[in-house]
C-alpha cells in the first residue's frame, strides 16, 4: 500500500527514468512516498511532476533527505513502519 522512491534531483525535478517508472506501473490508490538528495537546488518541482506523471496515487510531501541527516533517516524509518 506504500511506495518510497527515492531519487537524486536533476534539474529542479526528479529524474525522467522516476517519470517513467510512475507512468508505466499501476500504482492507483497507493500511498507514495518520495524522498530526494541534492546538492543545492532543493526539491525543485519534484512533488508536481511526479503527482501528473501518477495522478491515481496519493503522494505524501517530498522528504529532502541530503546528506542522509539523521532526522531525515528517521523519518523514512517511522513512515516505513507506518
Amino acid at each position: 500500500d506504500k511506495v518510497m522512491i527515492g531519487f537524486p534531483i536533476w534539474w529542479f525535478t526528479c529524474p525522467n527514468a522516476i517519470l517513467s517508472f510512475l507512468e508505466q506501473n499501476d500504482f492507483k490508490g497507493k500511498t507514495i512516498i518520495p524522498f530526494c538528495t541534492y546538492g543545492s537546488s532543493g526539491k525543485g518541482n519534484s512533488e508536481a511532476d511526479m503527482a501528473a506523471a501518477c495522478p491515481d496515487a496519493i503522494f505524501e510531501p517530498c522528504i529532502e533527505a541530503t546528506g542522509l541527516k539523521d532526522a531525515a533517516v528517521r523519518t523514512l524509518a517511522e513512515l516505513a513502519r507506518n
